[in-house]
């Protein structure tokens, strides 16, 4: 909350940048290229091109990054986390031509979407504000901290300590079996 009280943009969301310790805390890392608000736009093209909204990809170096570019990737992240999946075509690391067919389906293909069966409609929702191909239209900060998919469990105590014990003793499990 600091950095969106401090108009800070992150500039580079993406999973590998949420980190969860043992405690449960939830921390966001790598802040190199995070940067201060002014008057609301950043003008800059860092970031993982990967989790780059469209507006970035199809502006280049004269892009102009505001808010709503590190919405647009905390929505891609949220997708990722909850399937478990890139939701667009990974180029293999010497294909440079499967890069630029992942830029274009970020940019020319309906933007992805969690699936109806495993996730609530409020949930859904959140993400879909998030994807919003205009940057206009997507939700502000303020916006989704009002949403009904953080409003439902804004009382919920969750035990995060936890669930990142389980968390932790499953991955180990799995990283044992492979």
């Amino acid at each position: 909350m600091y950095h969106i009280a401090h108009h800070h943009l992150f500039l580079d969301v993406k999973p590998t940048n949420v980190l969860v310790n043992m405690e449960g805390e939830v921390k966001l890392c790598d802040f190199g290229v995070s940067g201060q608000l002014i008057q609301s736009r950043a003008k800059t093209n860092i970031g993982c091109q990967s989790y780059m909204a469209p507006e970035r990809i199809i502006q280049g170096d004269a892009s102009t990054y505001t808010v709503q570019s590190d919405v647009w990737s905390l929505g891609l992240s949220m997708l990722e986390l909850g399937t478990g999946k890139y939701p667009y075509p990974v180029p293999d690391k010497n294909e440079r031509v499967g890069l630029f067919a992942q830029l274009n389906a970020i940019v020319q293909g309906d933007p992805p979407s969690l699936p109806e069966d495993n996730f609530s409609a409020e949930c859904r929702d959140f993400v879909a504000q998030c994807l919003n191909k205009n940057p206009q239209n997507r939700l502000t900060y303020a916006q989704l901290l009002e949403h009904p998919f953080l409003k439902k469990y804004e009382d919920v105590d969750v035990d995060m300590k936890a669930w990142a014990k389980q968390a932790y003793a499953s991955r180990k499990d799995l990283l044992r079996q492979s």
